[in-house]
């Protein structure tokens, strides 16, 4: 896995997340603090844990030490909400622009939240935060398509055909 390409795939994260984003600015506040029956999370739970886990691994990636999980109720609206993100999104792609190929393969050390120590590497971590922010933004797809507010197409091919026309515009 190459810098490029690991870059191109964070393109599509957030990409991917937008289109999250701005459907989740279209439901009520009530909507997305409400607590769901099948995954016992709100809207607003499920993606704050889904950046709160990017923010984490980046600090980790930076050599920082783990950062306070964020708290759910620091973003009473979705308007708050995509704000921050925002501001975590610069700081991804700062990141990002300033590894280097041999920082990919560095590794890691830590202790899980049960105990367990483990060492991973950078790349591989990096592939967990994109499947991760993946299954959280097809749970809060879900949700808002249930509210009537569909993220649409989230497919990476739907990614790339974009950016195509993009390009030739």
């Amino acid at each position: 896995m190459s810098i490029v390409e690991m870059q191109f795939l964070f393109d599509y994260y957030s990409w991917a997340s937008a289109h999250i984003l701005r459907a989740t600015e279209k439901v009520s506040n009530e909507q997305f603090t409400r607590v769901r029956d099948y995954c016992q999370r709100s809207l607003r739970a499920t993606l704050v844990h889904a950046l709160s886990s990017e923010r984490n691994w980046r600090a980790r990636w930076q050599g920082s030490t783990l950062l306070t999980d964020l708290d759910e109720q620091t973003f009473p609206t979705p308007t708050s909400l995509r704000t921050y993100w925002k501001q975590q999104e610069q700081e991804m792609r700062t990141f990002l622009t300033s590894i280097q190929e041999e920082d990919l393969n560095r590794r890691i050390e830590g202790v899980t939240d049960e105990g367990t120590s483990y060492v991973d590497l950078v790349w591989h971590s990096m592939i967990h935060v994109l499947f991760h922010g993946a299954q959280h933004r097809s749970e809060a797809a879900e949700i808002l398509t249930e509210y009537g507010f569909s993220p649409g197409e989230l497919d990476f091919f739907v990614f790339l055909r974009q950016k195509d026309r993009d390009k030739r515009a």
